[in-house]
């Protein structure tokens, strides 16, 4: 349960897949490749950025914005990562991934064998926290491509999921 995850401090890092688009946001069931991350590093001038193990991960997709506004738009399904994404995670030894979306990984997938593999992958298989309905485009209007992350998890016994407001500190 949430009653063992410790606070988290790390080094965050947005990886502006919307912007880096030039849309506001990126539609429902839109798989989030290894092309679209090396463009967003690319176009935020990052291109030649080095991930640390321990890092946040943050994937802005615009979809904050139908948070509690359009909730059935923003429950109908969702932009975010697959597995390809996801093992390059794994590979760089992230130890956070985010998202301003309730699941981080695309719904629908276009696999329908990939229900939830993402955060059986990520969470289970190797123990990457997920944090999901981050408010990112705040971050993104600023150009805060990297910041302290710190998150402190409510200590609920047995829940696999904890409350909380995230902190970017530039």
């Amino acid at each position: 349960g949430t009653e063992k995850l410790h606070p988290i401090v790390a080094r965050g890092i947005l990886l502006d897949i919307a912007g880096s688009k030039g849309v506001e946001f990126l539609e429902p069931g839109y798989l989030i490749t290894m092309d679209d991350v090396r463009a967003a590093l690319l176009w935020q001038e990052m291109e030649d950025f080095e991930f640390q193990p321990g890092d946040a991960l943050l994937f802005r997709t615009g979809w904050e914005k139908f948070w509690v506004v359009d909730n059935k738009r923003y429950n109908g399904g969702e932009p975010g990562i697959g597995m390809e994404v996801a093992r390059w995670v794994a590979e760089i030894k992230a130890g956070v991934t985010g998202a301003d979306n309730w699941g981080v990984e695309v719904i629908p997938h276009p696999d329908p064998a990939c229900v939830g593999c993402v955060h059986n992958f990520l969470q289970t298989r190797h123990g990457i926290v997920n944090q999901e309905n981050l408010t990112l485009a705040e971050l993104a209007r600023d150009g805060a491509y990297v910041f302290l992350y710190v998150f402190i998890p409510v200590p609920i016994k047995g829940a696999t999921g904890s409350i909380g407001s995230p902190i970017a500190v530039r």
